[in-house]
């Protein structure tokens, strides 16, 4: 995407959040929507390997994404939500620091 689209979105007075909702967002939707299909066709694929490779057993072979399904089908639900929780602060955590490293500015 041409980031002269969001130069002359900003200099008609809009500011940042509605660049992004109107000019960015809009212009790059279809790209974030076969992103997301790709991403979750590669993490269903990845758990579906972590499944059959370390086996299910509840407290013998768990890792976070299995021991999240255990818990979901077990009917667990608090410490489904927190092996969630944690999962997602683990990958937000594995981004944020690629960035910094990278040098990015996050």
């Amino acid at each position: 995407m041409n980031p002269r689209y969001e130069q002359v979105s900003r200099s008609f007075g809009y500011g940042e959040f509605e660049t992004f909702r109107h000019v960015t967002l809009p212009m790059a939707r279809s790209g974030l929507f076969a992103s997301s299909i790709i991403t979750f066709a590669r993490c269903i694929g990845a758990f579906g390997a972590v499944l059959v490779l370390a086996g299910g057993s509840y407290m013998h072979t768990e890792v976070l994404p299995v021991t999240l399904y255990l818990n979901i089908s077990y009917g667990n639900l608090e410490m489904a939500v927190t092996s969630g929780i944690l999962l997602m602060g683990i990958a937000f955590l594995a981004i944020l620091s690629f960035e910094r490293f990278e040098g990015g500015k996050l």
